[in-house]
């Protein structure tokens, strides 16, 4: 996160930070003010754009990783699952996690 925010603010950009790394996936959530409205995408000057990250440390076994190359506004390399490890994990969590009931429904 550290290295996330100072590449951030070296670009110019104003932003908070609110991270949760209790858990084997590290979460961030990146909030921008004002970048949809100084966009043009939002009519609304205090309105937040929010980015979430999560970073697992303890990946599973035979997943494959792709790299995306992005340059907008600035140069950004994305590294990430390809779509079959994606759709893997997804599949994983479903069958595999103990979900509550509610009884109430």
């Amino acid at each position: 996160m550290d290295r996330i925010g100072s590449d951030l603010r070296g670009a110019g950009f104003e932003f908070t930070t609110h991270t949760s790394s209790d858990k084997t996936v590290h979460s961030a959530f990146l909030r921008f003010p004002g970048l949809l409205y100084e966009a043009g995408l939002s009519p609304h000057e205090k309105e937040k754009l929010s980015v979430k990250l999560e970073i697992n440390t303890d990946p599973p076994g035979g997943a494959e990783t792709d790299t995306t190359v992005l340059n907008r506004n600035f140069l950004l390399s994305l590294w990430h699952y390809d779509l079959p490890s994606l759709m893997a994990g997804k599949i994983h969590a479903l069958l595999e996690r103990n979900y509550t009931i509610d009884s109430d429904i």
